[in-house]
């Protein structure tokens, strides 16, 4: 059934939202994150890599993800450049390249 799906506190449940109703929503969450100082937004960001993390560790199943896809995920966040990052921590950027 489409319409059901399971929450891990309340349990089974019936999803009455309509496409208007989630299109409604977007927007307001849209128009919401557009307002967010850069800094919190890039925090935002980078719980969501954080959870993202933990839920792989914890859940692996099969699916091989390589640290530098979470790596490369913040760089994003953060708008830093990868030669940059290399030069911060002081590796070759050819080895961070090959890592990412």
């Amino acid at each position: 059934m489409k319409n059901k799906y399971f929450d891990q506190i309340l349990g089974s449940q019936k999803d009455e939202t309509t496409n208007q109703d989630k299109k409604l929503t977007k927007n307001i969450l849209d128009a919401y994150i557009k307002e967010l100082p850069k800094s919190e937004l890039e925090e935002n960001q980078r719980i969501g890599v954080k959870l993202e993390m933990q839920t792989y560790l914890k859940g692996n199943k099969g699916v091989i993800i390589e640290a530098g896809e979470f790596l490369n995920k913040l760089l994003v966040i953060y708008n830093l450049k990868k030669s940059k990052f290399a030069e911060f921590i002081e590796i070759e950027n050819g080895n961070l390249h090959a890592l990412l």
